[in-house]
């Protein structure tokens, strides 16, 4: 059960991205038809402040539901009651804290907007953005109980009509009306109209959240919530720091065009990392449960195993992106959008360290590593910042502030994640680690040379067809080539005989 959960989580959370990065550049296509790029630069960089804005969640959201893991386990009803009790108090004191400070800002707009040419009403922009960031604490307790349960994918249907409708009728709204503010008011509708129905489906799939009775928090679970939370804040804080440096360095040395510029690389990347982490990250629940019945052999096996999933993906991502990208810019925004390798390495190289990080980062959140190595991000978030400022006036060149994120990445997380959790989670040694992640990243070479090889070989005129010709033969020669380094993997032959033992059983 626990493998099939983890096969539909997966399943579906891969299509809810895919289906959100084809209705992002319809979105980004229409929204530069209808507006000015600097309308682009104002949502990146609002979006960015937001982001940092976060922080005030602490992390308690993710300490919370690893709180949630056992009791739902064996079926504790009483327990998850009082836990969701607690959590329903918190996340809406949350949304005030984030509000309240969200507001705190506005004075300060002026220092990261050096110019508002052709920006009407931004005060009020910001403020809208802001509204429809914290919609979301006052229902999203709800949904981290099925998440727990394993059984996101039955919010599929839901996310998805929410996802079309989210992108298609503010746009049809901004058609009509030309007018941002009701297209970001009609945003605001959507996502409150998407958290209620959400927040109904999950009171009725669990009827036990429908009990008007009032639980008291056990005293231990309490205490470990607050200890992993603290923990957690630090996590959060320098992690939406390290997420937000980006746009607000660019905008602040090169200004609001060049963020809306390389806005369409970062749209494409940040919706990559969100489809490929979300298939990664919709089997944390499995893992939560994994670890709270299982011995460390058994966890260590499926470590190895979501390792090589989460190589798999992230380098056929990587590679994908590499060549691709830049032939996309051009056909669905046109060349004046389109940048150097000069800012695309860069993204890229951080783009799969990110990647590569995240089996680590997933059994960590599921066997409740947070205490460990808390710090670990702080000195991320530093190396960021100070590696893009110094390289960036060095060179003045727009593609060190990504530079600066992958070096970050490298000196920090690169080895520190993984030792807290072989040391403190499957305690085992570390060093087949780092082999085996030396043997996956030689397996990238071949792939990448052959297809950099018959590039050079096939010239096309059309951009279109350029890309077309991109797209199938990067996703025919890598597959093929890490299928032929991989396949004889014990790793491999175990997900292929379980794969096939699920649909021989789902045929019967």
């Amino acid at each position: 059960m626990r493998f099939i959960n983890s096969i539909k989580n997966f399943a579906v959370g891969i299509g809810g991205n895919i289906l959100t990065i084809v209705l992002g550049f319809f979105s980004r296509y229409f929204f530069l038809l209808l507006l000015s790029v600097e309308y682009l630069g104002v949502s990146g960089l609002f979006s960015s402040i937001l982001t940092m804005l976060s922080f005030a969640e602490l992390g308690v959201g993710t300490a919370i539901i690893y709180s949630l893991y056992k009791p739902l386990a064996v079926k504790d009803n009483e327990t998850v009651l009082s836990i969701m009790q607690f959590f329903k108090k918190v996340y809406r004191t949350i949304g005030c804290i984030v509000f309240v400070i969200g507001l705190c800002f506005l004075p300060f707009l002026d220092f990261f907007v050096t110019d508002r040419k052709g920006i009407e009403n931004l005060e009020l922009v910001y403020i809208l953005f802001l509204v429809n960031t914290v919609i979301s604490y006052f229902f999203t307790y709800n949904r981290s109980l099925i998440t727990a349960d394993q059984k996101a994918y039955k919010l599929a249907a839901i996310d998805y009509l929410y996802k079309i409708g989210h992108v298609v009728i503010p746009l049809l709204v901004l058609w009509i009306t030309r007018n941002y503010i009701i297209y970001l008011a009609t945003q605001i509708a959507a996502t409150f109209l998407w958290n209620f129905i959400v927040y109904i489906k999950v009171q009725n799939e669990y009827p036990v959240l429908q009990e008007r009775k009032k639980y008291k928090l056990n005293g231990r679970i309490k205490k470990e919530i607050t200890k992993n939370t603290t923990a957690l804040m630090i996590y959060k804080i320098a992690i939406v720091v390290t997420a937000g440096t980006d746009n607000l360095l660019i905008t602040r040395f090169f200004g609001l065009t060049t963020v809306g510029l390389c806005s369409n690389y970062t749209l494409i990347i940040q919706n990559m990392t969100s489809l490929v982490s979300q298939g990664i990250s919709s089997i944390t629940a499995s893992i939560g449960n994994l670890s709270a019945v299982e011995n460390d052999e058994k966890k260590y096996q499926i470590f190895n195993i979501v390792f090589l999933v989460n190589f798999w993906i992230y380098a056929f991502a990587s590679l994908g992106l590499f060549f691709c990208m830049n032939p996309l810019i051009h056909v669905c925004f046109g060349e004046r959008y389109v940048l150097g390798n000069s800012i695309l390495v860069p993204m890229i190289v951080s783009f799969f360290l990110l990647g590569m990080q995240g089996t680590t980062s997933v059994f960590r959140e599921a066997q409740g590593l947070f205490w460990q190595g808390k710090l670990r991000p702080i000195a991320q978030a530093l190396i960021n910042l100070g590696s893009s400022v110094i390289l960036t006036k060095l060179t003045g060149e727009v593609g060190m502030i990504f530079w600066g994120t992958a070096i970050s990445r490298i000196v920090t997380n690169f080895w520190y994640d993984p030792y807290i959790v072989f040391k403190h989670g499957l305690h085992k040694p570390l060093f087949p680690y780092f082999r085996r992640y030396i043997i996956y990243v030689a397996a990238i070479i071949p792939p990448l040379v052959i297809c950099h090889l018959l590039y050079r070989m096939i010239l096309v005129d059309s951009h279109l067809l350029d890309l077309l010709l991109k797209t199938v033969i990067t996703t025919v020669v890598v597959n093929l080539c890490l299928f032929l380094s991989l396949s004889r993997t014990k790793e491999f032959k175990y997900l292929r005989s379980n794969l096939y033992s699920a649909l021989k059983s789902r045929n019967k």
